[in-house]
């Protein structure tokens, strides 16, 4: 598919349009960034990394697909799918754009993807993620999608291009999203709320309590809708450990605490998540 109907991608050096050809990606200036064998493409330069290896390791990566794949989520990229869906259905057009920022190791993006796949034959979703570990690992698995090593504070594609873009517990920079949506175009943002893996929490720190988590209000954007999607689920013990690596919480808990964590029969807990959704600012 990248082949024959590559992404929208720019130059991260200057921002001109990048041609996909004999297994690279080049543009007017001469810039030429190479397609890996696994099928993405890295834009991330140098002077964009805070670190050598920025984003999720590999560890991380693979615990995450670990658990997503389990299920546990699964009502969550549907209901994200759902809000796309009905975006392009109310505002039809023969082709359309996505970006799926801090895409990770590509779950939610191929998830999604299969969501709108009958809305209309023009529907390109691409993801992106500042870990080269996690892109590698989503190019690998799902070959037909596009995806590329770059920074949410630095989108490489153009100005007013993209119909949908959405963040899933994912840091976002809204001066780019502003500069990317096209006229009608809107953001969608997963945040967690206050009783989201709440159990976990009682885990790791001994004076637990349930955080409020609200709407941001964002410069040139307009919030429109707020959806909360709350469900229990009972983890099993082979998946709990992959549970606790993909969170903040695993870095914040004790060895012991960590192995007591692994130690239990299933976790049972609630997952809380609200999806805000934005339109440009009129």
């Amino acid at each position: 598919m990248i082949e024959t109907n590559p992404p929208p991608w720019l130059c991260p050096v200057c921002a001109h349009p990048l041609i996909l050809g004999n297994g690279s990606f080049s543009c007017a200036s001469g810039h030429l960034f190479d397609l890996a064998r696994e099928g993405y493409v890295n834009l991330l330069l140098a002077n964009q990394k805070h670190s050598a290896n920025p984003g999720d390791d590999r560890m991380m990566s693979r615990c995450r697909r670990e658990f997503l794949e389990q299920g546990y989520y699964d009502a969550l990229a549907d209901l994200v799918g759902s809000c796309c869906r009905s975006h392009l259905t109310a505002n039809p057009a023969e082709s359309v754009q996505l970006l799926d920022i801090g895409c990770g190791e590509g779950y939610y993006t191929q998830h999604i993807y299969t969501c709108l796949t009958d809305t209309t034959t023009g529907t390109m979703l691409a993801g992106i993620d500042i870990s080269k570990e996690a892109i590698r690992m989503a190019a690998r698995r799902y070959p037909d999608l596009p995806f590329a090593v770059a920074s949410n504070s630095r989108l490489p594609v153009a100005d007013g291009s993209i119909d949908i873009i959405y963040a899933i517990f994912a840091p976002s920079y809204v001066p780019e999203i502003v500069r990317a949506l096209k006229p009608g175009g809107i953001f969608l943002n997963v945040r967690p709320e206050s009783r989201h893996l709440f159990a976990l929490r009682q885990l790791v720190y001994d004076d637990a309590h349930p955080h409020q988590s609200r709407a941001v209000l964002l410069d040139g954007l307009s919030h429109q809708q707020e959806t909360r999607l709350s469900y229990p689920i009972t983890v099993r013990q082979e998946d709990i450990s992959n549970l606790l690596a993909m969170t903040p919480y695993y870095w914040q808990a004790s060895r012991e605490k960590q192995q007591q964590i692994a130690d239990l029969a299933e976790l049972v807990t609630e997952v809380d998540f609200i999806v805000d959704r934005y339109a440009l600012a009129q």
